[in-house]
This record gives C-alpha cells, structure tokens and sequence, in this order.
C-alpha cells in the first residue's frame, strides 16, 4: 500500500493513475516515519521475547 501511495516517489512516474500519488511531494517525510515505526516495533518485539527467554531460561536453571 505504502509502494502505491508513494508511486512518484519510487518511480517518478507523473502518469500514475492514482491521483492521491501525483499529489505527494517528493521529499515526503511520513514515508520515512512509517518505515522508522515499523522498525522501532519490530526491534521492540524481538527485545520483548528475548528478555521473556533469558526470563524463562533463569527459572528453569535454577531447577535445583
């Protein structure tokens, strides 16, 4: 969805026939808020379970 809105911008494609994406400027900052969200969510994703594995793998060790 991001590739169609953002058509002119990837291909600098002024015959698209999504009006929406000749409306766009082509520094267009949200792309790279979007792409910096993504990012920022899957990096806090992988934090999460790693954490809940050392988590899990410290109280299966101390199984005395």
């Amino acid at each position: 969805m991001a590739i169609i809105a953002n058509e002119r911008y990837f291909l600098e494609n002024n015959n698209s026939k999504f009006k929406d994406a000749q409306d766009f400027p082509v520094n267009n900052l949200s792309f790279y808020r979007m792409i910096k969200e993504v990012l920022t969510g899957f990096f806090r994703i992988i934090l999460i379970t790693l954490s809940g594995a050392l988590l899990i793998a410290a109280l299966l060790s101390n199984n005395n």
